[in-house]
């Protein structure tokens, strides 16, 4: 009800059947990196910029899908950070795993 009360249709060029489709594809980039494991409040971010991004298509707010697409951004660079630090983690996980379990 909150949303719906300042949603309205504008911008209708970014919620036309063209852009439906770009943001079909968009989501379907963020449902991808839904999937990966990464650490926990990871998922967060990606699961956000699509329910942003499905409110601006069911509203017909170009507003709100511009919005959506600015945490798609967010969200992106939120994965790329997190996948970066896992690996630049992994050397020193897997010496302590083998440290501690006698594997050396």
């Amino acid at each position: 009800e909150f949303i719906e009360r300042f949603a309205r249709p504008r911008l209708l060029i970014l919620t036309g059947k063209t852009a439906t489709i770009a943001i079909g594809i968009v989501i379907l980039l963020m449902a991808i990196v839904l999937i990966l494991p990464l650490p926990p409040g990871g998922n967060f971010p990606p699961a956000l910029a699509c329910a942003v991004l499905g409110m601006g298509l069911v509203e017909r707010d170009g507003v709100i899908v511009l919005l959506g697409l600015v945490v798609t951004i967010a969200a992106s660079i939120a994965a790329y950070f997190l996948v970066a630090l896992l690996i630049g983690a992994l050397p020193g996980i897997t010496n302590w795993f083998a440290t501690t379990f006698g594997f050396t």
